[in-house]
């Protein structure tokens, strides 16, 4: 085990390595062939402090090493220079994680109290904060000189790198921690893209999904932009805001992840009728509008992401709302909507009944390969010819 390999494995797994059974088990996996005094001598200086030590003094003073050293050999029965090997390994990698956090922590200062700084700088400290939690966190600091200097739509930009770095070590609370202070901030952005790639996961970015956490950091998010009235205006967006509210609203309806509040639900759908921002949705040809729509009719709804069951729920029928959300899955040319609205005008139900208005849709969603329509029309075909005769 070499300083250079220790250093690697300190940096890559960070958070991990704050946990004192999986740093065991991260030692063992990273080093099979190790002798074991070595790991042992590693994880008793771990247990007695050396992080926090370095953490304080990255160099470490003599004495301290010493100090380490000894007890190394006193408690623990290892001979001298084994001692000093253990000590100078956590001191030589550890360390010099700690250089270069404090390295990135200070440029951050310097751009927050003088001018004497440039791009080079500012790229760099967003590109490696992923790695360094701390510098993470202290992102926000530099919000105000980013934009007086380079604009808003150079924050935007540059937030995305440490989202979508897969090399990242830190935590749903370092980024959550992040977030809470650019709301303090005011800042126009978007909250939600961290939110959504917990909640469906992205491999290129070693995020595996985590519903759960997802949908906490989306439902917090969205009551405080709101209650703020934040209005998002520049520059780049990961996910439609349309699918962070159909997302959160199911999540609401079923009561999975989040205390079940239908109110909240019809809240989150009613706002993704109203998006001013268009973009590509993950839910192709207006499913989720169709969704929402058979939702209200009372039917029981199933929603997969990724060929996962995630949603299984049951609301309140409500025809006024279930005609509206169909009506536009309808203009977003969804075949299903199309034969839920056809059924809706053969059943008179919210709508004045009108059998050819359910004809005409029922032939529209037939033009899309609807099977269900195509059965209708070939079970109504004596009907349907005397409606042309007429």
């Amino acid at each position: 085990m070499t300083k250079a390999e220790f250093y690697e494995l300190i940096k890559n797994h960070y958070n991990v390595i704050k946990d004192e059974k999986k740093f065991r088990a991260l030692l063992c996996d990273y080093f099979p062939q190790e002798k074991q005094w070595r790991i042992n001598a590693l994880l008793f200086l771990y247990s007695h402090g050396i992080m926090e030590e370095i953490e304080k003094n990255p160099e470490m003073k003599l004495t301290e090493q010493a100090r380490l050293k000894d007890e190394l050999v006193d408690q623990y029965g290892m001979q001298a220079r084994n001692a000093k090997w253990a000590v100078e390994l956590w001191v030589k990698s550890y360390g010099k994680w700690v250089v270069e956090e404090t390295e990135l922590l200070n440029t951050i200062k310097k751009i927050t109290e003088s001018t004497e700084w440039d791009i080079k700088d500012i790229e760099n400290v967003f590109k490696q904060a992923a790695k360094y939690p701390r510098v993470l966190r202290a992102l926000y600091e530099v919000y105000m000189p980013v934009i007086e200097y380079l604009g808003e739509k150079a924050i935007v930009a540059l937030l995305c790198i440490p989202l979508v770095d897969k090399d990242s070590v830190c935590t749903y609370e370092d980024y959550f921690e992040l977030y809470k202070h650019l709301l303090e901030l005011k800042w126009p952005g978007d909250y939600y893209g961290y939110g959504m790639l917990l909640f469906i996961g992205k491999s290129e970015c070693n995020i595996k999904p985590d519903c759960q956490k997802g949908i906490r950091w989306l439902a917090y998010f969205y009551d405080e932009v709101n209650k703020e009235k934040l209005q998002y205006n520049v520059g780049v967006i990961l996910y439609s805001l349309a699918d962070v509210e159909y997302i959160l609203g199911m999540a609401y309806a079923e009561g999975k992840y989040i205390e079940r509040d239908e109110k909240k639900a019809e809240e989150c759908w009613r706002n993704m009728l109203n998006e001013s921002i268009k973009m590509d949705s993950i839910f192709e040809g207006g499913s989720d509008f169709n969704c929402i729509g058979e939702a209200y009719r009372g039917e029981d709804i199933t929603v997969s992401i990724n060929k996962m069951v995630i949603f299984q729920f049951k609301i309140s029928a409500n025809m006024k709302l279930a005609y509206k959300y169909l009506m536009k899955a309808v203009e977003c040319g969804n075949a299903d909507a199309m034969v839920g609205l056809a059924e809706m005008y053969e059943k008179g139900e919210y709508v004045d009944k009108d059998v050819k208005e359910a004809r005409k849709l029922y032939i529209e969603a037939d033009s899309k390969g609807n099977e269900d329509a195509r059965e209708w029309l070939e079970k109504h075909a004596e009907v349907i010819e005397c409606m042309n005769n007429e």
